[in-house]
């Protein structure tokens, strides 16, 4: 019985997924390159997949730019799968001049029916990151506005428009918002030893449940030297945090502590948000109040989400010369929306350092004036939008092993090993917050 029989057998492709799936990437490899020797031409994408998660991305780029050349002008579905597919693989080498022009023949090989509407989104917000990343920002915000849904890896949707070249910035001798606007339960007093604020906020269900293991990690970690400000959030009169019992309780647990601690509060009169505005607003307000602490106490401030465990002290991630520091993933480059993570970000109190938290405020302050920009990654959205328009601050890059978003992966001492500063316990990502309670299990005497 010979393969070429039943080449296009699609249960040879799924075993071939099999083993993609498996990282069986060498054994991917072979048995695709012997269906597409066999004439299997849905195999030539399976092949040139194989080849790039088998770390072989120029040989795939090239196996695939061969065929296209070959059938110069041809349409159709197979020429989008091939071009999209190469276009992905370049613009994850950084060729992506090369991956813009590969994009934009895939969108003019898909047949224009309504069947192709997704496939089609899909590509056009592709070439919108790409575009974006090349600093062709009018052409990029066409795209983006048509609204199209993104996916998340928490399983939610989100969508393209939030992301906007063109914010209007807040004049600079305007205050958006000032220390009146906060409600403060304990002073906030940052000694002169402080090398570093380490900012957080959340609703009072957050704030429960990861404040308390931040702040102890972060004794055990680091001297006095880091200084930790929760802000609190409220939205809504139906917020469970709008009572200022439950806090005042989390604030006295959390002194006894004995780290260096402050907290604040704002409370949001909105009644009408949906439970994703809701968490969008929840994700940028730290950016939100980033301006006032530059400016009060005139130190570096690392703005970070609070369900993450700091495994060094974060003072150490001023070694380097900066006026931001960014978590920047490159191989994103085709998700603006998750091309830079908000996971933790450091901003210095220099001019520069202070203009780009500003930009930041601007763009929030937009959003929350148009409710169909509220929605999740708003605040990646904004991050993507200050790291490409930049053309005044020295942005730092950031390791990305610096954070381990899978912690099963590693636990912490691992992580430590494996250069990681930070452990994340990212509740909206099903499963990870379980790692929480494992760890404090671990660590209690």
């Amino acid at each position: 019985m010979s393969i070429a029989k039943y080449s296009n057998d699609p249960a040879l492709l799924e075993w071939c997924e099999g083993l993609l799936a498996e990282g069986a990437y060498d054994e991917a490899e072979s048995f695709a390159k012997v269906l597409h020797e066999a004439g299997d031409h849905p195999s030539r994408l399976m092949l040139a997949r194989a080849l790039e998660l088998n770390g072989k991305s120029k040989k795939a780029s090239k196996f695939l730019g061969a065929y296209m050349d070959e059938n110069l002008g041809a349409l159709g579905p197979e020429m989008f799968e091939i071009a999209q597919l190469r276009g992905k693989i370049l613009a994850t080498m950084g060729r992506h001049k090369a991956a813009r022009k590969s994009l934009k023949y895939a969108l003019k090989a898909l047949p224009d029916d309504e069947c192709f509407d997704a496939a089609r989104a899909s590509t056009e917000y592709q070439l919108g990151s790409l575009l974006s990343a090349l600093g062709s920002f009018e052409e990029a915000q066409c795209i983006f506005n048509k609204s199209m849904p993104v996916s998340c890896d928490n399983a939610w949707v989100t969508n393209a428009r939030l992301v906007d070249f063109f914010v209007e910035p807040i004049d600079k001798n305007t205050e958006a918002l000032s220390v009146e606007d906060l409600e403060t339960f304990t002073e906030v007093d940052v000694s002169e030893n402080t090398k570093l604020i380490y900012l957080v906020s959340g609703d009072l269900f957050y704030c429960q449940m990861f404040a308390p293991s931040l702040a102890k990690s972060l004794l055990k970690v680091s001297t006095q030297d880091v200084h930790l400000h929760i802000h609190g959030i409220s939205i809504g009169k139906n917020d469970p945090g709008v009572k200022n019992t439950p806090w005042k309780k989390l604030v006295k647990s959390l002194e006894r502590s004995g780290i260096a601690l402050s907290f604040s509060r704002r409370h949001i009169h909105r009644d009408r948000l949906q439970e994703h505005q809701k968490k969008a607003v929840y994700s940028f307000e730290r950016f939100n109040i980033l301006p006032l602490f530059l400016k009060k106490f005139e130190k570096p401030v690392l703005v970070a989400d609070i369900d993450q465990i700091p495994l060094r002290s974060p003072a150490g991630l001023l070694d380097h010369e900066f006026d931001v520091a960014l978590l920047r993933f490159p191989k994103g480059v085709l998700n603006i929306l998750s091309v830079v993570s908000a996971t933790l970000s450091v901003f210095r109190p220099s001019p520069e350092g202070l203009e780009a938290a500003r930009i930041l405020q601007s763009y929030f302050i937009s959003a929350m004036k148009n409710e169909a920009k509220l929605n999740w990654h708003v605040d990646q959205a904004a991050l993507a939008v200050l790291d490409y328009k930049n053309t005044s601050s020295n942005i730092l890059h950031l390791d990305t092993k610096l954070v381990v978003t899978d912690p099963k992966k590693y636990d912490p001492d691992e992580a430590i090993n494996e250069g990681a500063w930070f452990w994340s316990v990212t509740n909206s990502i099903l499963g990870n917050s379980q790692e929480l309670e494992s760890y404090e299990n671990d660590n209690r005497s």
